[in-house]
């Protein structure tokens, strides 16, 4: 008799797993849909090769640049009017005491749009502005195309600077701008790929010896591991703040801590079947899947240090195709016994 045909599991029926594995995955696509529409334009990255930096304010006026090179969140002075100009040099928002609002004839309130829509009429600066309230509040964020134009633009080899970017303003009739620099940092190497690599080299050769024994003790530790680098990345994109942190992204990271936390209570009991391993394989492939961006982006747009963030990322993803992969094994070894005896 082989090694692994004396092991007894005591775990549900594998439709009730599959079930809640199933159930898991469909809630985390479904907080994950409403974080990709949040405020105007793309989608929330956790990685960019381009960062752009505030160098100067006018005064009374806060600002932020926001994942990297695609958003600025503003916030006026209740007792001031301020106006944000368009690519053409017309009123796109304005800032006053009553709150804010987007002018509809303007290009930008199109392109601000998710998704994006052409409007039915060419539009012009010289059109009167079709003001509509956006909130009562003081600020507010919004996708502009010109903090990463300067990426496209020629560059030297090597360069880290890009150039100098400038919003136009109206502050209180005046002239005012916000001005800064777009920085671009050169991509990571590529040794952050070989944890996956490993996994998949070392992955059929450990299935071919069908030790039952060997390959518990070689999970546990891994998805010890996995489960530290799941909470870990969970924590810096759920903390991650645009400007602020948001209720979605705080809904998902307390799913997956709470998914992680309950299968590593499972660990610790000795209850590393299917269930254990595909709840952990599912929301560390979901992470790492996420963040895949930061192994080969240049700036880690993430609650936690770089460094960190591509770590995690890396275990992440090779925990899960290695978990994933031993799940499916075990649980198609727990079906055979059950399938002979049916057939017996």
């Amino acid at each position: 008799m082989s090694s692994h045909a004396s092991v007894v599991y005591h775990t549900r029926p594998p439709r009730m797993r599959l079930r809640a594995v199933a159930a898991l995955a469909v809630w985390l696509i479904a907080l994950a849909v409403p974080s990709a529409a949040f405020a105007h334009g793309a989608v929330d990255p956790e990685a960019s090769d381009d960062l752009a930096t505030i160098t100067h304010l006018p005064t009374g006026i806060h600002a932020r640049i926001v994942d990297g090179d695609l958003r600025v969140w503003m916030s006026v002075r209740p007792s001031m009017t301020v106006i944000v100009l368009d690519y053409q040099g017309g009123r796109f928002l304005r800032f006053d005491a009553r709150g804010v609002q987007v002018n509809q004839n303007s290009p930008m309130y199109y392109l601000n749009l998710t998704p994006q829509i052409a409007p039915s009429i060419k539009l012009t600066p010289q059109m009167a502005p079709d003001w509509h309230r956006v909130s009562g509040g003081h600020s507010d964020v919004w996708h502009d195309g010109r903090l990463a134009a300067l990426s496209q633009t020629l560059q030297a080899p090597g360069a880290r600077v890009l150039g100098r970017w400038t919003l136009p303003l109206l502050v209180d009739g005046r002239r005012e701008a916000i001005s800064g620099v777009l920085r671009h940092r050169p991509r990571p190497t590529l040794a952050w790929w070989w944890p996956l690599a490993a996994a998949l080299l070392i992955l059929p050769a450990l299935l071919r010896l069908r030790d039952r024994a060997l390959e518990r003790r070689i999970c546990r530790p891994i998805a010890a591991v996995t489960i530290l680098a799941a909470a870990t990345e969970a924590v810096g994109a759920g903390l991650h703040g645009r400007p602020g942190v948001t209720g979605w992204l705080v809904a998902i990271m307390v799913t997956e801590l709470a998914v992680l936390g309950w299968s590593a209570l499972r660990l610790l009991r000795g209850k590393d079947g299917p269930l254990s391993l595909g709840l952990i394989a599912i929301v560390a492939g979901y992470r790492g899947l996420v963040g895949v961006a930061v192994l080969w982006r240049g700036y880690v747009l993430l609650a936690i240090p770089a460094l960190v963030g591509r770590a995690s990322v890396a275990v992440c993803l090779a925990g899960a195709v290695s978990l994933a992969v031993v799940a499916v094994w075990t649980l198609d070894l727990e079906r055979r016994p059950r399938q002979r005896r049916a057939s017996a």
